[in-house]
């Protein structure tokens, strides 16, 4: 392995840093190969994954990687599992209060997460997602009901069918993963990425969210079947060039194919910016504020939009979409069906 010493020493102290100081002061000797560079009879394949998260400050694991021996290296060269640099921290939900974003100040929350949620470290929530893994399955299939899951690393893992019910996702990273059927209710995703998330292309999955705060979070460059959304705050949200293609038969408006967003009291400062909805996007009995909507060409679906309220809310020119008698239109061009 070749790196630097700046990378090395970017996490702080450890069995590495420790060496290379008592090596340069002529504390101790070590051994050495035939180029002079340091040799450490440990686990090669585990290393490269540790040497990864000191560069990048995340932990990517292969699917080869066993999580015991993972631990096992991680206690001998004295490096806390999970840890992230202080730089890369935002402020956890306790700051909630003082987040301001746009025209959005201390919104009012949906969630009422309980005060005794269990609280899992990155390791803690990897062994436990490996004991629900069933060979042959897709993804973990985890049940992590209730839990507090702020600052963890997901990425890239394959979530596929868990229960993330009453859990809190402040500052966690779930780019890049498979959240196929994932069960979201009641949830607070505060500072959460979502970049690049995706639900598996060749069945009908859904992706859904119910009651949940999505605070100052980002969906761009996702891939879904179907999105839903229901009964909740979407403040601050970014779902820029997503693409949700539905299924091979849904034609039909009352499907629940597309993006469906639904009794949501508020949606605000969000931006759904050259997406591609395949079969349908429709928005009811909610209210819009700061709201902006562009398809990707060419893409013929509707957006229905039925008994909401649109304040400042803008539509592309080239985007198709109606809105019934009963919407509420401010600040936004009408197109009655």
């Amino acid at each position: 392995f070749l790196t630097t010493r700046t990378t090395l020493f970017s996490k702080g102290e450890n069995f590495i840093t420790k060496l290379i100081q008592n090596v340069e002061e002529g504390k101790i000797t070590c051994f050495k190969d035939e180029d002079d560079y340091i040799f450490i009879d440990r686990n090669g394949e585990i290393f490269s994954v540790i040497l990864e998260f000191f560069r990048t400050s995340q932990w990517n694991l292969p699917s080869s990687i066993n999580i015991s021996a993972l631990q096992m290296e991680l206690d001998f060269y004295c490096i806390p599992f999970g840890s992230k640099p202080v730089s890369t921290l935002t402020p956890t939900v306790k700051g909630i209060g003082e987040m301001s974003k746009g025209n959005v100040v201390k919104p009012n929350l949906i969630t009422n997460l309980p005060s005794n949620l269990t609280q899992l470290t990155q390791f803690q929530f990897l062994t436990l997602a490996s004991s629900y893994r069933n060979k042959g399955s897709i993804g973990y299939h985890v049940n992590v009901a209730y839990c507090d899951l702020q600052l963890l690393s997901l990425c890239k893992l394959s979530l596929a069918g868990s229960n993330f019910d009453y859990s809190n996702f402040t500052n966690v990273d779930l780019s890049n993963s498979n959240l196929t059927d994932c069960k979201f209710t009641g949830c607070l995703f505060l500072n959460t990425e979502l970049t690049n998330s995706t639900t598996k292309s060749d069945q009908n999955t859904k992706i859904t969210f119910t009651e949940c705060d999505l605070l100052n979070s980002t969906f761009e460059n996702s891939n879904y079947i179907s999105l839903i959304i229901s009964k909740s705050n979407i403040i601050n949200a970014n779902f820029n060039n997503s693409n949700f293609i539905g299924t091979n038969y849904g034609y039909s408006y009352n499907s629940s194919d597309g993006i469906v967003i639904q009794e949501c009291n508020n949606i605000e400062n969000v931006t759904f910016e050259n997406i591609t909805c395949k079969y349908g996007f429709q928005i009811s009995k909610s209210v819009l504020n700061n709201v902006s909507i562009s398809l990707k060409t060419p893409n013929k679906k509707y957006i229905y939009i039925t008994n909401c309220t649109l304040n400042n809310v803008t539509i592309s020119k080239d985007t198709h979409y109606v809105t019934d008698q009963y919407s509420t239109l401010n600040n936004t061009p009408s197109r009655m069906c």
